[in-house]
């Protein structure tokens, strides 16, 4: 996970020396002031993450096979909806708005 997070660092920042991406946020938007021109909170980028493991690990992984066994998505980034329908689960933080007055 510590080489994904400065990857993604870079791909914002190719200068940065930051391994938290928490931090390089900050540092970024000191000097951008822009909510669009920084990376995504680490909480993001870890449910991000276990979605894409989900989808390349296990899903294309068992492509070929006739009846593939997938573990249940909820554990993987995915909050279930509805039968048989999941949305992704973004965060485990709370919204800017209710956590800001």
């Amino acid at each position: 996970m510590r080489m994904i997070e400065k990857f993604v660092i870079l791909l914002y920042d190719r200068t940065s020396k930051c391994t938290d991406i928490d931090k390089a946020r900050r540092k970024i938007f000191a000097r951008k002031n822009n909510v669009q021109l920084i990376p995504s909170t680490k909480a993001a980028l870890e449910e991000h993450v276990k979605r894409a493991e989900y989808q390349g690990g296990h899903v294309w992984g068992q492509i070929l096979l006739p009846a593939p066994e997938l573990p249940p998505p909820t554990k993987w980034g995915w909050s279930r909806t509805g039968e048989g329908q999941y949305t992704p689960y973004w965060t485990r933080l709370p919204e800017a708005a209710h956590s800001c007055i």
